[in-house]
């Protein structure tokens, strides 16, 4: 059953991943002589307690993941820990779309826009220009220097395309805004709407988070965001669920 869960992931890194996490939590099952469908919230909760803050989320990710994955249920449960970084380190699509709403400047409220929508870090689009914008047969494209001086080319909707185009043409045909004075318009912002500390990364982790939430697989997320390893997508995944789905798609 294991070897058919793993063959759902393309990534290496992904599967050694997954293979160790869920092969140790198959051990303890084995120990309390239980089939991974009978497993309960306490079993988990009591696995869970031998390992710190971090491990303990990844655990429950790839134990979440396997139990679906071998009954077609989910596995409604937790980690009272919290998640691999405070829920203060995440954004709701609400929370966006009051900070757009907020500010008056143009530029501001599509930057915000398109970083969650596109996930990208707050350098990348900042420093990309009209040029990087391409119109091809295959649909609409940015192309970006990622971190590590990697070229990545990111899918765009037409409403995307269309908002960058604008907004290039708006300030000359590159954005005239610094990552430096961008972080302190949005914790001003965030200070000011949301009562709370906020930061242009935050804009990646909603959109990750957001991707979850609609059922897109791990290894996916891993590969949009361009991370090499699926641990640190993890960092990215807050374990806050709901019964939503949502469009990554915020109105300007």
């Amino acid at each position: 059953m294991l070897e058919d869960f793993l063959s759902n992931y393309s990534s290496a890194n992904t599967k050694r991943h997954y293979c160790s996490r869920i092969g140790v939590f198959l051990e303890h099952l084995n120990d309390l002589d239980k089939s991974i469908d009978a497993i309960t919230r306490e079993d988990v909760a009591k696995f869970l307690k031998n390992y710190s803050e971090t491990t303990s989320n990844n655990y429950l990710t790839a134990i979440k993941m396997y139990y679906s994955h071998c009954t077609g249920k989910n596995l409604n449960i937790e980690n009272n820990k919290l998640s691999y970084y405070s829920p203060d380190r995440n954004l709701s699509l609400k929370e966006v779309e009051k900070l757009v709403n907020s500010t008056n400047n143009y530029t501001h409220k599509v930057v915000i826009k398109l970083l969650t929508e596109l996930g990208i870090r707050v350098s990348e689009l900042l420093s990309s220009k009209e040029e990087d914008l391409k119109k091809l047969q295959g649909g609409f494209f940015l192309n970006i220097v990622a971190k590590g001086n990697k070229k990545r080319s990111i899918k765009l909707t037409k409403d995307q395309y269309e908002a960058l185009k604008q907004l290039y043409s708006y300030n000359g045909g590159e954005i005239k805004l610094s990552v430096r004075h961008f972080e302190r318009v949005v914790k001003q912002l965030g200070v000011e709407v949301l009562k709370r500390r906020v930061t242009p990364h935050m804009f990646r982790h909603c959109f990750a988070t957001e991707l979850m939430k609609q059922g897109c697989s791990f290894d996916f997320i891993r590969e949009t965001l361009g991370h090499n390893c699926i641990t640190t997508t993890l960092k990215y995944l807050h374990n806050k669920q709901d019964n939503k789905s949502y469009n990554i798609k915020i109105d300007v």
